[in-house]
């Protein structure tokens, strides 16, 4: 098997190609050294070259453009930045209303209990079981409003509202009567015949 292109056989597949008797080696520089060789002989290429004026024009474009992309991404990222803001902000309402459903489902479930019916119905609504007494206590130093010292309570209009308004519809439709003295005008003689 032989490389078609350099006529050689692959590493390690048979035998070694011999050199003619008489020839010399031929020695091949590797490029290593080839560009050291260039650059230490100032032999690179004046289109490699740079001078300090081209490669600041170079640099100032390259951070223009850099200043660009920048400014286009900036209101993206920033829109991002944003949602995401309000995304843990509606996380955080989510959890709290999850909490909060919670906290009500036990107390739902509170109501479940018979004994604790019975407690809200006793200290809610003033229930006794039968057999118990009840005792209110009054504190004697409060001051308490005499009935005298009460303003009397509201009276309501004499009619309802819906007579009222019949009343006043009756009234807006009707005319009155003007009682104005009213005295024929006499034209002079001899003008009207």
């Amino acid at each position: 098997m032989t490389d078609k292109r350099s006529g050689r056989r692959p590493f390690g597949t048979g035998r070694a190609k011999q050199e003619p008797k008489g020839a010399r080696p031929v020695l091949r520089p590797s490029v290593s050294r080839t560009k050291r060789t260039l650059t230490q002989s100032g032999a690179v290429p004046d289109s490699v070259r740079f001078t300090n004026g081209e490669l600041s024009y170079r640099v100032l474009a390259l951070l223009l453009l850099i200043v660009v992309f920048g400014s286009f991404l900036a209101s993206p990222i920033k829109q991002l930045l944003d949602q995401e803001q309000a995304n843990r902000r509606t996380m955080a309402q989510i959890e709290a209303e999850k909490k909060r459903q919670q906290d009500l489902k036990e107390r739902l479930a509170r109501w479940d209990d018979p004994d604790y019916v019975a407690a809200q119905a006793r200290e809610r609504l003033g229930y006794l079981k039968p057999g118990q007494t009840q005792y209110v206590i009054v504190d004697p130093e409060a001051k308490f409003i005499k009935p005298s010292e009460t303003s009397p309570a509201l009276e309501g209009p004499r009619r309802p509202w819906f007579m009222v308004m019949n009343d006043s519809l009756a009234a807006a439709g009707s005319v009155p009567a003007l009682k104005v003295p009213f005295e024929p005008v006499k034209s002079p003689e001899g003008h009207g015949k």
